[in-house]
């Protein structure tokens, strides 16, 4: 007979064998009882707390949803750890404060940019569809939740305290060299550069106009504007 007494394999009762003629033990000895009732409260007794995993990405996606939704200083940690479901130990072993879950938050939603609007600029596909393409992708971006530019309403609620400045500078940066990697084919690299700058600030109050209004129209319009200099620049050259 095989059994487990806490976690160990082994025989409990000697097996008989039959070329020996062995027969077993009709009274075990005391060691045996003991060891068989130590297996029974092994059994009964032990109590299996349930380990919560969750992958690195989906935290940080789930951190970024209460962070969108709620702002920096109107999310809480307790809010955050009942999105992950880590509870506040289980999320502070990731992250020691919120401040550092934020940056994080922050890498995590440049990787998306940079993935899914950004990744655009490579693709082989006219100048005017490219920029069409990479500003109606990161408008499916800004309606979530009707929540607008995450790095703007970052840099509004605490552009004066500095703490996440580096990283929404940095994205814009990305930003405005991808769009003027893609007006370069109609115009110099430095009126490139200008252009991409004026319609940052200029899809950005797009994008407020938006959030205040739930219309739409503002971020088409803005779009239709940024393709139209394609054909501006089309008919002056012809």
């Amino acid at each position: 007979m095989r059994g487990t007494i806490c976690g160990y394999t082994g025989n409990i009762i000697q097996p008989v064998d039959e070329a020996d003629n062995i027969q077993p033990q009709k009274n075990p000895p005391n060691f045996l009882v003991i060891s068989l009732q130590h297996l029974h409260l092994c059994r009964t007794n032990v109590r299996y707390m349930p380990v919560k995993k969750i992958d690195k990405q989906e935290l940080l996606h789930r951190c970024w949803e209460v962070f969108n939704r709620h702002g920096y200083h109107g999310t809480s940690v307790s809010m955050l750890a009942e999105a992950t479901g880590l509870g506040k130990s289980g999320l502070m072993h990731h992250h020691l404060s919120k401040e550092s879950l934020m940056l994080a938050v922050m890498e995590y939603a440049q990787e998306t940019l940079r993935t899914m609007v950004f990744s655009v600029v490579r693709e082989d596909l006219p100048p005017e569809q490219k920029l069409e393409k990479l500003l109606r992708r990161q408008n499916r971006l800004v309606k979530i939740e009707r929540q607008g530019c995450f790095f703007a309403n970052t840099a509004l609620e605490t552009g004066r305290e500095g703490n996440f400045n580096e990283p929404i500078q940095q994205i814009w940066e990305e930003w405005k060299k991808a769009v003027a990697s893609i007006l370069k084919a109609i115009m110099s690299p430095e009126e490139a550069a200008n252009t991409a700058y004026r319609l940052l600030l200029e899809y950005e109050g797009a994008i407020i106009m938006y959030k205040i209004s739930n219309e739409t129209q503002h971020l088409e319009q803005f779009v239709a504007r940024a393709v139209a200099l394609f054909g501006k620049k089309m008919q002056k050259k012809s």
